[in-house]
Parts: structure tokens; sequence; C-alpha cells
């Protein structure tokens, strides 16, 4: 669960300590949520039970309310949980959720729907793993473009969570923007660059001293076209082609 964040987990530990139920299920609505176990409630909206997806009739199927497999605990219940947990089943293994049967006999059990369902998808291959982070880059230039930036090819873009984009900076197809890299009002980047931990301002004249960036472990400067006077632009210059004789 890579994108899991902490903004998610304060919610569900507050709706938690709100509740008063002695354990907690993060939950999410899926589309399509083909592969998950499907959360039940009864009436009030308590769990009632999880039904993992080989075991569900036609009316669970229909169920977009999924289980993440996350949870909280009040710490003694979740103590007496774990110690009455056994391995009596095919797969002689120990199951987590067995303690929520636990904590159905001392009360209730809740249930807190994440906003995000990407935030609280899982991975267990590198292909899912290709795929998450591919849609959670998808919005990181999405939410840049929304902010006045240009981005010509979200593609092929790659913008880390800790970089920070003035507005008006275009982003050339093929850059990677990574760790705290900060980008200055009208700058343009690109195309195929990487910048680590680089700052690159606007440059107010010609006569400014140059700016100096890691790109790729390599320092290097390059200006391109009309933006001389007003920006660096940070560019991998193409190595000329040998001529062959």
């Amino acid at each position: 669960m890579p994108l899991l964040d902490s903004v998610t987990l304060k919610k569900l530990v507050a709706f938690h300590e709100q509740s008063g139920d002695g354990a907690t299920v993060l939950t999410t609505i899926l589309d399509n949520p083909t592969g998950y176990g499907r959360i039940i409630r009864d009436r009030d909206g308590h769990v009632l039970r999880i039904v993992e997806q080989k075991d569900a009739n036609r009316s669970e199927l229909a169920v977009q309310e999924v289980n993440t497999s996350v949870y909280v605990f009040d710490a003694d219940l979740l103590a007496e949980a774990i110690a009455n947990l056994d391995n009596h089943n095919a797969q002689g293994e120990f199951y987590l959720t067995d303690a929520l049967e636990t904590a159905k006999t001392r009360g209730t059990v809740g249930a807190f729907a994440a906003p995000d369902p990407l935030s609280v998808e899982g991975v267990n291959d590198r292909l899912q793993l290709a795929a998450l982070s591919k849609a959670h880059n998808r919005r990181v230039c999405e939410h840049w473009m929304l902010n006045g930036v240009t981005i010509l090819d979200p593609d092929t873009t790659w913008i880390e969570d800790d970089v920070e984009l003035a507005q008006d900076v275009t982003v050339l197809p093929g850059s990677f923007l990574k760790g705290h890299t900060v980008i200055g009002q009208n700058a343009v980047v690109g195309p195929y660059t990487t910048l680590i931990d680089a700052t690159v301002t606007p440059r107010p004249s010609s006569n400014a001293p140059a700016c100096r960036a890691r790109i790729s472990g390599v320092p290097r400067t390059s200006a391109r076209g009309p933006t001389c006077g007003r920006a660096m632009s940070w560019a991998r210059r193409p190595r000329p082609a040998r001529s062959s004789r």
C-alpha cells in the first residue's frame, strides 16, 4: 500500500476514537471490487462480517465497499484478540481478521471508508507497482497543470512529491524532476532532463551569474532560446553523431 498517507491514517484514528468501537476497519469504495473482501454492514452501519470473494454470494458480490486490511484496535482488546488467535484452518495460518470476531464479542466493529481509493490500493508485484506509480504521477502532473505549470507530455514527465514548481514553468517531454527540486517562474525544463535536488531560478538579465544544478549527478548549465534573459533552461544535449567513413 505505497500511497497510504498520514492524512488518511489520522482521519481513521479520529473516527475510531469518536465512534467508541473496539475496532475499526479501513475500507474503500471501488467501481470494480473483484478480488477484494466485501464489507457487510448491519442496519446501524457497523461491520457485520467481511466476506472474501470466493465465499461471497450474489448479493454480497454486488457490494462495492471492500476491506483494505488496515485496522485500528483498542490496545487491550487487540492483546486479548491476538492471544485467542489460532490457525485451525485449511491454510494453517493466523488471520488478523479473526481478531475482529473477538472485538464483536466486546461490542461493535466500525468501518471508515477512505475517500481516495488510490491511497489504499495494494501492490503484489512489479506490474501493479508500475501501474500505481503511473496513476499517482498522472495526478501529480494534473495538480501542477491546474496550478499554472505547462507540461507538454504528462505521459513522459515524472515529478516526485517534494518538487516545487512556480507558475508559468514549462516542462518539456522526457523530464524527471526528483528530490527537493525547485523550479522558478518562467523556467523551461527539458527535454530529456533529470534534475535531482536542483534549484532553477528566474534569470533577471543576461549578465546575471548562471545557476548550476546536479543533473543525473553531473553539474551542467544550459540556457535555451528566448528564455535566456529571464529563466534558466536545463537540458541534456544529445551527443553529435559520429561520422562514418
